[in-house]
Formats: structure tokens, C-alpha cells, sequence
């Protein structure tokens, strides 16, 4: 990457679920917003990872993205975020995934089936699993408001998989989703 990253650190809380969300800019996009990490430890050795040499910055972008995702975790229904992403990581069908991903309103759910055909592929409903599977932008692209035809949850790439899925449905009160199909 040329110049370095900056990345923001904020605690936030999702019903019995705590821990740390990390966003990333480079290039004035947002790369990455992660969540829930347990401990500063882990997700010290993530951005190592992903994005070495960033610093920190609460300024700018970064304190937008902080100041709505908290919102956003205290329960304001928020219509979308408006937030430059960097699609750069992503191959072309994961950029048509998530951008038809990010569509998705507020307290509504899709199908992977919908969301495949809404992005060309009718037929490729489990290669949108994976496409969702490498959304580095949890929240801002909903992957969350997308389940299983059958109305189960399906997985969910953050730490704490389909559990934290279902409380993010829960919080916004999704319709088309029944939180007895755990």
C-alpha cells in the first residue's frame, strides 16, 4: 500500500456480546471495519497483519465512522451509511456482491438466492456466501441482513459467527427474520 493506514479503536457493546471494533482508512476509504475483538491483543496481531505500519487517528473519517457506528450499536435506526469504502481487495463478482450487499435496508433481510441473482449470478448463491465471507466492512456492508431461504441465520465471517449475526438482526428488529430459528 503507499503511505500508511490509519485505523480507530472504540469499544461498543451488542446485548450479552463486548469488545473492540477497529476501523481502517488508507487513501481516504474506509478499508476495514472489524468487530468484536476480545482484547487489544488480538486485535493488535490482526492489523499487523492486514495493515502494518498504520497508525492511530480519531480525526477526520475515522471519527465520522466511530461517532455513527456507535449509534448504530445503541439502537438508532440509522438508513445507511454513507461512507467511502475501498473495494480494492475484492475480486469483480465480491465488488458486485457487496455493493448490491449494501443496498439492503435497515431492518430488512435478502436471501443469499435474491442477493445472487440481484448480482448477476441467479444461480451462485453459495459463491455470495463466500463473496460475504471476505467483506472486511462488517456493518457498513450488511452481510448480516443476509439468511438462509429457509429463514436460519446462515454463517457469519466476525468472531462470534451466526450468534452475533442473530443479534445484529435483533437489534434492528429485521423483519423476514424469525430469531426462533437459531
Amino acid at each position: 500500500m503507499k503511505g500508511s493506514p490509519v485505523y480507530s479503536v472504540f469499544p461498543v457493546r451488542l446485548g450479552p456480546v463486548s469488545g473492540w471494533v477497529l476501523a481502517v482508512e488508507w487513501q481516504g476509504r474506509v478499508s476495514a471495519l472489524r468487530f468484536p475483538f476480545k482484547g487489544r491483543g488480538d486485535l493488535r496481531e490482526w492489523l499487523g497483519q492486514e495493515h502494518p505500519g498504520a497508525r492511530e487517528d480519531k480525526t477526520g473519517l475515522l471519527g465520522a465512522v466511530e461517532r455513527e457506528v456507535r449509534k448504530y450499536f445503541q439502537g438508532e435506526n440509522l438508513i445507511e451509511f454513507r461512507f467511502p469504502l475501498d473495494f480494492s481487495g475484492y475480486t469483480d463478482f465480491q465488488r458486485r456482491v457487496l455493493r448490491e450487499t449494501r443496498k439492503i435496508p435497515y431492518g430488512r433481510t435478502a436471501t443469499y438466492r435474491q442477493l445472487a441473482g440481484r448480482a448477476g449470478a441467479p444461480g451462485a448463491f453459495r459463491a455470495v456466501g463466500q463473496a460475504l465471507g471476505a467483506n472486511q466492512h462488517l456493518i457498513l456492508i450488511p452481510c448480516h441482513r443476509v439468511i438462509r431461504t429457509d429463514g436460519n441465520p446462515g454463517g457469519f465471517s466476525a468472531p462470534g459467527g451466526g450468534a452475533v449475526k442473530v443479534l445484529l438482526l435483533e437489534l434492528e428488529k429485521a423483519q423476514c427474520f424469525d430469531s426462533q430459528l437459531r
